[in-house]
């Protein structure tokens, strides 16, 4: 069976907007009750949803159908006041995974207290770096720091191990990938667009991401091997751009893109 590893960032709502210039990207900032409206329809669709650690355990037995992994980026703090509350009314969880520096220093983001309680009600907290940088750009050294500095800041947070990691960007190389089993991480989720299946590789989870502008209807095409294989032949296009202008112009292009798009629909 097909495991479904999606990705949000924040989460927003009237009462409780983002910032533009405090959110990475607002386009990939999802309404709260867009969200609850997903986690309708994927128990109307009776699409499981199980936790990470289950995926990653072979002696753990999976639904035998398709089913769902949710995974949030960044640790805004949108996670904790308009996701959490909603996963626990759904009775589901989700991986969490936090950049380790932002933590108490950025209101925008979570706080010690937060991150605890969010570990206490069974959600999975991993690690997206220290920092956020783009890690195939850093030296060994750097990488190192990002990846190290970054698991041992949250597990003196939560008191408990914190072994699952997500690439800023999905940004990745060999030495990453090296390093990152060198650091005691047992996965490495990617932004490779996918599908998980227990044979695959840990190290390189493929996951789906959820995006603002998506509708409910488009959110149950997702599910869906023919827009599955347009998202990656979308992906493919931009991995054939960032390779011409390189990574860092890239970025630039693409958050002024966005940018531009959030400020004139």
């Amino acid at each position: 069976m097909n495991t479904w590893i999606l990705i949000y960032h924040a989460l927003d709502c009237a009462a409780e907007p983002v910032a533009l210039d405090n959110a990475a990207d607002l386009s990939v900032v999802v309404g709260a009750d867009d969200f609850q409206r997903q986690l309708q329809y994927l128990r109307d669709l009776e699409m499981p949803v199980v936790s990470l650690e289950d995926v990653l355990d072979p002696s753990c037995d999976l639904p035998n159908r398709d089913h769902v992994v949710l995974t949030f980026d960044d640790g805004h703090r949108s996670n904790w006041s308009l996701g959490l509350p909603r996963l626990v009314e759904a009775g589901v969880t989700a991986t969490f995974y936090v950049v380790a520096g932002w933590v108490d220093k950025d209101p925008e983001y979570l706080t010690s207290p937060q991150l605890r309680e969010m570990a206490d009600r069974n959600m999975l907290i991993g690690s997206h770096t220290m920092t956020h940088r783009f890690l195939p750009q850093l030296s060994r050294e750097q990488l190192h720091r990002e990846l190290a500095d970054s698991r041992a800041r949250l597990e003196d947070i939560l008191g408990r191990p914190v072994v699952d990691l997500a690439i800023p960007g999905g940004h990745t190389n060999r030495a990453v990938l090296e390093e990152s089993r060198q650091c005691g991480y047992r996965s490495v989720a990617t932004c490779k667009v996918g599908l998980y299946r227990r044979s695959g590789d840990p190290f390189r989870l493929p996951r789906v991401e959820i995006r603002r502008e998506l509708s409910q209807q488009g959110f149950c095409q997702t599910f869906n091997t023919t827009k599955l294989r347009q998202l990656q032949a979308i992906e493919l296009a931009k991995a054939c751009l960032r390779k011409t202008c390189g990574l860092s112009a890239y970025t630039r292009l693409r958050r002024l893109a966005h940018r531009y798009l959030v400020l004139n629909r």
